[in-house]
């Protein structure tokens, strides 16, 4: 890597500004990822070390040394340095020839569960709480989630109702969004959930709702995001940069904070869930929409 790229970047900023910090290991895998960076970004912890010829913990260790909470966001933030310097058959090959050794399946199995891991290290319980108690207060919730997101917005949506919320999907296909922001009242509380790149649309509703002075629960992927300005509770979502930009990397992440929200406001309004849960199986009686698991005889 040159000189100028070197004196650009944060991330080789940070090993030439702890480079005395640097245990023998960390400086030989420092080492390998200056000059491997194009390819190391393709690996996750592992097989990163094994390259480099050191452990897991080592690299663990290196990106606590340089600052960062851990691996995930080290190897980000190098992503986001790589991510302007490939085309996009280059990015392809890169990910192809990382998971030569290994079957997608394997691959993204052991992504996700490392990110499900150390999830407690990127988001506490405290702050999931946080948004539910502003949930719980609220007169109405709003999740607003466009363009890809949309279907992880009406799965939030359906299962907040399920268990008592009062809860409405806004999305770019609502068709309705002004009525959304005409007939917005005080005590509405917004979840926005926006990833880059970020939808366009989702901004400009945001900004309104705002105006009108609602209650935001962010749900995004940076403090960068032009989201997180707008919420006094934000939840950053960790996740490996894909670089072939299949955007669905934070799913599974999203997905387990969702299951958290659901259960703890169901928790904390046990007689109003009892209640939903009630007319839910009423209604199933009379249209027959459920078919549940029949006991064996």
């Amino acid at each position: 890597m040159d000189t100028a790229q070197n004196n650009q970047d944060t991330f080789f900023k940070r090993l030439e500004e702890h480079h005395q910090e640097l245990s023998m290991k960390q400086m030989r895998l420092a080492e390998y990822l200056k000059a491997n960076y194009k390819t190391a970004v393709f690996l996750n912890c592992v097989p990163l070390g094994k390259n480099a010829g050191v452990s897991e913990a080592t690299v663990i260790r290196l990106a606590q040394t340089l600052g960062y909470s851990g691996f995930t966001e080290m190897i980000n933030h190098i992503k986001s340095f790589v991510q302007d310097k490939m085309t996009v058959s280059e990015k392809f090959d890169g990910y192809e020839k990382s998971t030569m050794q290994h079957s997608p399946y394997d691959v993204i199995l052991d992504t996700n569960l490392h990110l499900l891991k150390t999830l407690p290290r990127h988001i506490s319980s405290e702050q999931v709480s946080n948004v539910v108690f502003k949930m719980m207060k609220a007169n109405k919730v709003i999740v607003c989630a466009f363009e890809g997101l949309a279907g992880l917005g009406e799965f939030l949506v359906y299962h907040l109702r399920a268990v008592g919320c009062k809860a409405e999907l806004v999305t770019e296909k609502s068709g309705r969004l002004f009525d959304f922001y005409n007939d917005f009242q005080e005590g509405t509380c917004v979840i926005d959930i926006d990833f880059a790149p970020y939808a366009k649309n989702q901004l400009k509703i945001t900004e309104l709702f705002a105006k009108k002075g609602a209650e935001f629960c962010i749900i995004t992927d940076s403090p960068r995001s032009p989201l997180a300005k707008y919420g006094s509770d934000v939840i950053y979502i960790p996740f490996v940069r894909n670089l072939i930009d299949l955007n669905i990397e934070r799913y599974p992440v999203v997905l387990a904070v969702f299951e958290v929200m659901v259960f703890q406001y169901a928790y904390c309004n046990s007689e109003k869930t009892k209640e939903t849960l009630k007319s839910i199986s009423e209604y199933n009686k009379v249209f027959d929409v459920l078919e549940f698991e029949k006991e064996q005889e």
